[in-house]
């Protein structure tokens, strides 16, 4: 069984592991402007992959991306480095992290108002191009790793009772 694109994590699980309030995460899901690979009937519950896509749209929302296209760009961002792991039939969740060593993704807005991303790895740097003052460099890996730790303690933290927060 592939860990990473089961759904094993609960609705308010996931909205600590995200970084965001349980009604921000309602809101996004039931107005579509998030789209996660888990499809589910009746209550939501998420993969691995699902909250690496989340945790960094929240992020890039943050930093004053629209929604819709901070959802567009972390799903193809997190693709990239899952997309492999997610198609194998066995990926144990161990794995999740190496998908994500070393990778950052850099987002320009230029003064058009179209913020543009580039996907790197290790040591590979911004387009020489983008200017310094309107550049972002998000570390994926940290992010991802801090999502991690986050899903360990709401999840060490429950009580056992997900009644009602889905």
């Amino acid at each position: 069984m592939n860990q990473l694109t089961v759904p094993r994590v609960r609705f308010r699980h996931a909205a600590a592991a995200v970084g965001v309030t349980k009604k921000t995460l309602r809101n996004w899901l039931v107005r579509g402007q998030v789209q996660i690979e888990t499809e589910s009937e009746g209550w939501n519950e998420f993969s691995l992959i699902d909250l690496a896509e989340l945790t960094l749209t929240a992020e890039l929302v943050r930093y004053g991306v629209g929604i819709l296209p901070a959802s567009m760009a972390a799903r193809s961002q997190i693709s990239l480095s899952t997309h492999l792991l997610a198609s194998y039939k066995n990926t144990p969740a161990q794995a999740f992290m190496f998908a994500f060593r070393g990778a950052r993704l850099f987002m320009q807005s230029p003064r058009a108002g179209l913020t543009h991303f580039k996907h790197a790895r290790d040591n590979e740097g911004a387009p020489a191009d983008w200017a310094g003052a309107s550049l972002l460099t998000i570390d994926i890996q940290t992010l991802i790793e801090e999502m991690l730790d986050r899903l360990a303690a709401a999840m060490g933290a429950d009580d056992g009772a997900d009644e009602g927060d889905e």
